[in-house]
């Protein structure tokens, strides 16, 4: 709705604040970034300075008659204040001409007015490009300073660190929420990509990880290869031993495999007890050599429940070396290798060479 605004919502990572004006009034805004898994979005919120507690704790301390205290950004416009001759003008340099003009010559002094001699201050407020200017007629700040109001400068500066703390406070809490939202969101983006069971990437991360690895394959050149393996006579494990003894079967294989590929290729669960590897700058003769580590791995390490009621578990792989074609047909070559072997009698690693059309044991 409000296009002053729009620096605020535009940021692509970190929080913001922005000063602006509403209608003539000044409006603190902020705003934090953070991505989802369907894009980006921001938490903003703005009010109103003057409906913020600085005003009522000036209002408040600096009640005695000729003062003003004023709170202004870098380029002098008024944020806030209170002042004994009334609402606040947009600038401060409407406000009060004569004590914009001083106050730029000198951050502190004295300068004479229709009124008689006035004193002002400036004050930085930490973390921010604001500051606090303060105002007194002379005959006003010598009264002060030898009457009862001698604490209340004290008082201001009490007031004024407690407005500081608000917002120093406010921004920790915004960060802390932000904080928060980037950890749940990292959290629901590893949980959409992990096979529960195995605890390896499920198959729409595995798919995505082929996707990129074909398109760069493609774009420099490079080889690529993809294995299908698949545990052998599954079911027979499941019927006999129990789908229980079947998962723990299926998770020891998936860490195992796992284990034994390199820190580039990318292993998922493809569907049941099928596995899809991906290895990147990898040609036929490297993609063989990756199966004779992945089924030693196995024979080397098999699950507790199989060895202790003899059931040796296998695999048999499939492999296709990609030739420029699509990462659809490249796994449906590897699947197809994968079931002749199968039909060969299982235990064994087929390849796939389009262009005989067939796949040759290996």
């Amino acid at each position: 709705r409000y296009a002053n605004l729009a620096g605020v919502f535009s940021m692509a990572d970190a929080s913001g604040v922005a000063i602006t004006s509403i209608h003539g009034s000044p409006v603190l805004s902020f705003g934090v970034a953070y991505q989802t898994s369907a894009g980006r979005r921001v938490f903003a919120g703005a009010y109103a300075m003057s409906e913020t507690a600085l005003p009522a704790v000036l209002g408040s301390v600096l009640s005695s008659t000729g003062w003003q205290a004023y709170l202004v950004d870098i380029h002098g416009g008024l944020l806030t204040g209170v002042s004994s001759g009334g609402p606040q003008a947009s600038t401060l340099a409407h406000a009060d001409p004569l004590l914009w003009a001083a106050e730029r010559r000198a951050p502190d002094g004295a300068y004479d007015s229709p009124e008689g001699k006035q004193y002002h201050v400036t004050a930085p407020v930490a973390g921010t490009t604001w500051r606090i200017v303060l105002r007194d007629p002379e005959a006003q700040l010598f009264t002060f300073l030898n009457g009862a109001g001698r604490w209340l400068a004290w008082l201001a500066l009490a007031g004024l660190a407690v407005a500081g703390l608000a917002i120093v406070i406010l921004f920790t809490r915004l960060q802390g929420r932000r904080a928060q939202l980037i950890r749940l969101n990292t959290e629901l983006a590893r949980l959409a990509a992990v096979d529960p069971l195995t605890g390896l990437r499920n198959r729409r991360a595995i798919g995505e990880y082929l996707y990129d690895a074909v398109s760069a394959a493609r774009r420099h050149d490079h080889s690529l290869s993809v294995l299908v393996v698949d545990i052998d006579h599954f079911k027979s494990i499941n019927d006999t031993l129990g789908h229980r003894t079947g998962d723990a079967v299926l998770e020891h294989t998936a860490r195992v495999l796992d284990g034994a590929l390199r820190t580039e290729d990318a292993i998922g669960r493809w569907g049941g007890e099928e596995f899809l590897v991906v290895l990147p700058n990898t040609d036929e003769g490297g993609a063989l050599r990756a199966t004779e580590r992945l089924r030693d791995a196995l024979a080397g390490d098999q699950p507790d429940e199989a060895r202790s009621h003899r059931l040796p578990v296998t695999i048999t792989i499939g492999v296709a070396e990609w030739h420029h074609d699509e990462m659809d047909e490249l796994v449906s070559r590897a699947d197809s290798a994968l079931y002749l072997g199968k039909a060969a009698g299982r235990d064994t690693v087929q390849v796939s060479r389009p262009m005989h059309g067939v796949a040759e044991p290996i």
